[in-house]
């Protein structure tokens, strides 16, 4: 089920169903926790904020709302746990941590560091009950912030993440090594795999797609019409373009969808000037980045990959520049110069290949 919302969840599965899918999702995330920190061996009861606050919300859901076997989890609990996870700083940040273990102040004597042990855990519990098809999450969830270990950094949300969310989660922004050759095309520059990383998940979350049999292009541009005029904490648009050409290449025929597809569709629904509006790979914004003087220098100076995809318009002669900028890793003759400034010129994608010119 599809999310057109900007900040609110949409339910799909309600009362004594609803409710065990939290309990599973609860029990799942506390249990894979105590496992992605190594906690196996430590005693739940010794952990506090000073000792493996990692290991806090495994510890405390499991000791209080695991053990209210009593209490209905219904939709309220969902939004309540929603709301402190994205907004943890809110003046009652306590009583909603209160009502997320289903517990008052009687039970639990409360402390500041609870709210920080609790809140990535909460995040996570929300990506298993979205990946369980309980819930959609909108695109204002916030993905929880990767593990540090050592120079590392370790996505905790992934282990929990279904097929499609894990495979974008794959791509690691901070890495120029490539995980899966379907992200070659559309991944350059640092800026660009950190973008996709994040927005490309988020529109993933909004689909509420969780395998390749789960694909379908008119909820994707559902998606993208409802989310055209949202703007996110980050001004970011959300990646369609790239996604579905990251998604074509990786399921092949396997899915029905493919760019080509997917622009003549928004062609004949009248969003052919959309795309820019939203910024996908062939906006302006994304093509001023590439025709900037500080990437095209570092891009000489052989700090990033050498195969540069560049979509301009014809306009104030920036053609002929970026035709240069592409031709930096050899000696290009003027003739081949002209050519891709010709191409340019006519806005067509220009691809500069990994190869000696």
């Amino acid at each position: 089920m599809i999310n057109t919302t900007a900040d609110q969840i949409v339910f799909s599965f309600s009362k004594s169903k609803l409710d065990s899918a939290i309990r599973e999702c609860l029990r799942k995330t506390v249990d894979g926790l105590i496992e992605f920190y190594g906690l196996s061996e430590v005693d739940l009861k010794d952990i506090s904020t000073k000792f493996c606050k990692e290991g806090l919300y495994s510890k405390l859901v499991r000791f209080y709302a695991l053990s209210n076997y009593d209490h209905v989890f219904d939709e309220d609990y969902v939004q309540s746990a929603f709301l402190l996870y994205q907004l943890r700083a809110i003046d009652d940040h306590k009583q909603l941590a209160y009502k997320f273990l289903t517990v008052d102040e009687t039970a639990v004597e409360f402390r500041e560091g609870y709210v920080r042990g609790l809140t990535r855990g909460i995040g996570v519990f929300l990506i298993a009950l979205h990946c369980r098809g309980a819930i959609t999450l909108p695109v204002a969830f916030n993905w929880p912030r990767p593990r540090k270990d050592g120079k590392k950094r370790v996505d905790i949300g992934k282990p929990f993440a279904s097929e499609l969310i894990a495979f974008i989660r794959t791509l690691e922004p901070q890495s120029q090594e490539l995980n899966d050759p379907a992200f070659a095309a559309v991944v350059l520059l640092k800026s660009r795999r950190e973008h996709l990383s994040s927005m490309g998940t988020k529109l993933l979350l909004a689909t509420g797609w969780h395998s390749k049999e789960d694909v379908n292009l008119d909820e994707l541009v559902q998606v993208r019409t409802a989310h055209g005029s949202i703007k996110s904490e980050y001004n970011a648009p959300l990646p369609c373009t790239a996604i579905v050409d990251i998604l074509s290449r990786k399921y092949g025929d396997s899915i029905n969808l493919t760019p080509q597809l997917y622009r003549e569709t928004l062609k004949t629904r009248g969003h052919a000037k959309f795309r820019q509006a939203l910024g996908d790979w062939d906006s302006p914004e994304i093509t001023d980045t590439f025709l900037n003087a500080e990437r095209a220098r570092r891009v000489r100076n052989g700090k990033y990959p050498k195969e540069v995809w560049i979509r301009v318009q014809a306009r104030s002669g920036q053609a002929s520049n970026a035709a240069r900028q592409c031709s930096c890793h050899g000696s290009a003759g003027p003739g081949r110069a002209r050519e891709r400034a010709a191409a340019l010129d006519q806005g067509v994608r220009l691809r500069a290949c990994r190869q000696s010119l």
